[in-house]
């Protein structure tokens, strides 16, 4: 009776009835979906109980504490929205989840579980954290940031298995190939240092994830336990690894047209199977989960997956100057823009963005994760911006 109360006050069942009508929002301008996105993420902060990011709002439970692993890379959205509006308050704010993330960090330079009490490390989690440290150094030149982005490197590196891969502190204690994004955090680390042994070390890493990859593309251990099928957010977290790699590599590093070209592979294998570069308006153009054959594992959409593969494709278009990129990645975007409420009474999930659809799909059922709204912003931060050139033009 208690959660029944709960969920009529803050009136969850008109997204419950939305969802399972198989009824969306009618989208609007990016920019509003993108503002109201920041907002949103604002107001996570806000309920967290600290200076750190809310780690979702559950329809069941409420506001959840703050998470370090993903308010380390929201750091990167709230500075990227800071250079898209020109709004120090935004900077700001990147630098207040920056002290949080700086004060709770472990003595050993590694970032706690989920929990900020937590003393339980993981490899992923400070990989995460090391991003919005390194671009927070690159824009405030704080001496602090700096020396936590070092402390998180060199754990990484004393815990990296022979081989280049990562098993020990992994979630499961498996290694993984979404790994490629704490080598892109690596490489992010070596920018700012030079220092030669952590380029080495994501270099490593990238030669393990290359000798687990199938004839058809695919690549083992993308899903976080082995005998599920992988969510497509964990996909596209391979695949953007994969981008942020290749974007700081020498081009006279061999290593580099090799993830080029896994990268172009990667993305039509994708692209094509689903149809994406087609019109289409169905909400379920892309399935929540994706076999190794990359079939669909699954019906319903994992909204994350789908705007974190925008991202790579919105930056993959201008390096290619090909279409279907543009389009695949806006097919994408116009699913997850269909799901944002945002002119509803100001309830707890008004302006953010749910882990499935419909709601209680498996990717974090009746929550609404931070990280999915800031993937949503940063994808829309991507495709204003080549609007705006594409007008100019």
């Amino acid at each position: 009776m208690r959660l029944l109360k709960y969920y009529f006050k803050h009136q969850h069942f008109l997204v419950l009835i939305r969802d399972a009508t198989n009824r969306s929002e009618t989208p609007q301008a990016d920019s509003k979906h993108l503002d109201a996105a920041i907002n949103w993420l604002i107001k996570a902060q806000e309920k967290s109980g600290s200076k750190g990011m809310s780690l979702a709002y559950s329809m069941k439970l409420g506001w959840l504490p703050a998470y370090p692993e993903t308010t380390g890379y929201i750091i990167n959205t709230f500075l990227d929205y800071y250079k898209f509006t020109n709004d120090k308050s935004y900077l700001n704010k990147a630098i207040e989840l920056g002290d949080w993330e700086v004060e709770i960090q472990l003595p050993n330079g590694s970032v706690r579980v989920q929990d900020p009490l937590n003393t339980d490390a993981d490899v992923f989690d400070t990989g995460m954290v090391l991003l919005g440290l390194t671009q927070l150094y690159s824009e405030t030149n704080s001496q602090d940031y700096y020396t936590a982005a070092c402390k998180a490197g060199d754990w990484l590196l004393s815990i990296q298995d022979a081989d280049g891969k990562w098993s020990r502190y992994s979630y499961k204690m498996i290694p993984h190939t979404y790994h490629s994004k704490v080598s892109w955090a690596l490489l992010e680390l070596y920018a700012i240092t030079k220092n030669e042994k952590y380029k080495i070390a994501a270099e490593k890493n990238l030669e393990w994830i290359f000798s687990v990859r199938q004839p058809n593309g695919w690549y083992d251990y993308m899903a976080f336990i082995v005998e599920e099928f992988p969510y497509t957010h964990t996909v596209a977290y391979t695949l953007q690894g994969f981008w942020g790699m290749y974007k700081l590599m020498d081009t006279n590093n061999p290593l580099r047209d090799i993830l080029f070209k896994e990268i172009l592979i990667f993305s039509d294998r994708i692209i094509d199977k689903y149809d994406l570069e087609s019109e289409n308006t169905n909400m379920f153009i892309l399935p929540g989960t994706i076999t190794n054959d990359w079939s669909a594992g699954d019906k319903y959409v994992c909204l994350t997956g789908n705007v974190q593969f925008s991202i790579v494709w919105y930056q993959l278009y201008l390096q290619t100057d090909d279409e279907k990129y543009y389009i695949a990645a806006t097919n994408l975007l116009e699913v997850v823009k269909k799901t944002q409420k945002m002119n509803a009474k100001i309830k707890p999930y008004t302006n953010a963005i749910a882990g499935s659809y419909p709601i209680w799909g498996k990717y974090h059922a009746n929550e609404y994760p931070n990280w999915a709204a800031k993937f949503f912003a940063d994808a829309l931060m991507h495709k204003i911006n080549i609007d705006t050139l594409k007008d100019l033009n």
